[in-house]
This record gives C-alpha cells, structure tokens and sequence, in this order.
C-alpha cells in the first residue's frame, strides 16, 4: 500500500496494550495520501514519526497491527519458561498424543510463534526439525509447506513429519528436479520436501 516497503516490525507495548509496529522510509504517494485525508490514512493503522536529531533526523511511517491473543498467551507461556518457572506447555502447544517436547523446543516453539519469521539455529541433534512442525502445529491455519534441504535429510524430515505433524490428512511429497514442474503443475501437496 502506497509503495511503503516495511521491516519485519517489532513488538511494543503502548496505552492500547501490545501491538506490532512496522516502520518505512515514506514514498511519495504516502505523502500526497497523508496531505489530502490524514484520517483515512491513520484509521488503516499508520501513523508518521520522526527519528533523530538535527541533520540527522528522518520522517518514518508506522504501520501499526493489534497483536493476537493467541500470541499474547505465546508470551505469557515464553516469560514463564524463560524464568526457568514449572513448566505448564503441555496445555498451550499443540502436538501429538503420545508425543512431547523438550523444555527448550518448547521455549523455541513458543518463540518462534511470536515472530513473522524465525530461524531455529540450534546444534544438530537437538531437535531443530520437530521445533518447526511444533510451529506447523501450533499455526491455527496451517495449509502448506516447502521444506528446503540437503537431499541426504529428504527421507529425515518426510518421517518426522509423518510422526509429529498433528493434521495427518496433509499430503506430504517429496519432490526431486526432475518431479518440480510435475508437482507444482498438480497442485496436490500442501507440503513439499
């Protein structure tokens, strides 16, 4: 919308409670749409501020989003695990039945759910491969997935998806080049390998 190209954003607390906040460098036709109706334009959730002192000041345009309350309780859930307090997860992410997770994935998990993007960095061995179907999981409308990796770990992520995902009616393909075209010309898996 009006050419504005935003960072991934951060979360902040304000007089409204938390809220998402994205900022821009303003084009053009922000400026021209901010003259002739302000209100219009900060009732879709921007608002305009500038950063800096003297010379190096500069004008920035806030797109402001509620935060929602699943991700509140996320946070709530992440400051709990974070002081090392008893750990009560097991009522907040969803898994498997007969599956749980870790202490740390679940810190993970929880972590990575309060963000629009995340990466899982952790030593290999640790369990970086369920944290991401636990944030599949706990993504409440979860359609599709491309699993991007080394071909040696194809087979790895296709059986523990088998195991940990929660939805089983997905359909899980692993594509191969020469089944790429083949597979995005169907159409039929929501998650790709």
């Amino acid at each position: 919308m009006y050419g504005l190209i935003f960072d991934s954003g951060k979360k902040v607390l304000t007089r409204k409670g938390q809220k998402y906040v994205f900022n821009a460098t303003p084009t053009e036709e922000f400026w021209e749409a901010w003259r002739s109706d302000k209100g219009s334009v900060k009732n879709k959730g921007f608002s305009v501020s500038k950063k800096g002192d003297g010379y190096d000041s500069a004008w920035f345009v806030n797109r402001w989003e509620d935060v929602p309350d699943h991700v509140k309780k996320l946070d709530k859930e992440f400051n709990r695990l974070s002081k090392q307090e008893e750990l009560t997860t097991e009522d907040v992410l969803l898994k498997p039945d007969n599956l749980n997770y870790l202490g740390y994935q679940k810190v993970g998990i929880t972590y990575a759910l309060q963000k629009k993007s995340c990466l899982i960095g952790d030593e290999m061995g640790l369990g970086k491969t369920i944290q991401a179907i636990g944030v599949m999981n706990n993504i409440s409308d979860f359609k599709t997935a491309i699993i991007i990796c080394p071909a040696s770990l194809k087979v790895n992520w296709y059986r523990e998806i088998k195991k940990w995902l929660i939805n089983q009616d997905l359909t899980i393909e692993i594509i191969t080049s020469k089944s790429l075209d083949q597979s995005f010309d169907k159409n039929i898996s929501e998650v790709c390998i």
